[in-house]
């Protein structure tokens, strides 16, 4: 899926990195290695500490977060043997990027 690094949220105008490591592969239009050394780059900067936030999880503790300007990831930090549950709920919103122009950077990538 070919997406924005780097996005503008839609409600309050603030831009935030809408690419983890987990997933961005490479920058299109720049030479792998420049990519590659940015995507490092701005995955270092995201991974701050004074950017996350560790739950301390108690009974009935709920989290809710927006992945449209947030990283998130599990610990295995509980008694394995303990029930939790877990629910997602997507909220339809804005495209992230516009289809056209995807198919677009896509195509040129491809010559």
């Amino acid at each position: 899926m070919v997406h924005p690094v780097i996005r503008v949220h839609p409600e309050t105008g603030r831009k935030s990195v809408y690419a983890n490591p987990y997933h961005a592969i490479q920058i299109l239009g720049m030479p792998r290695a420049e990519s590659d050394a940015l995507l490092d780059e701005l995955f270092a900067w995201c991974d701050q500490k004074q950017f996350q936030w560790d739950q301390v999880w108690q009974v009935g503790d709920t989290i809710m977060w927006e992945n449209r300007a947030a990283w998130h990831s599990g610990n295995l930090d509980y008694p394995l043997d303990q029930l939790r549950k877990f629910y997602r709920t997507t909220v339809r919103g804005t495209p992230t990027v516009d289809r056209a122009e995807a198919d677009r950077l896509l195509a040129t990538r491809a010559h």
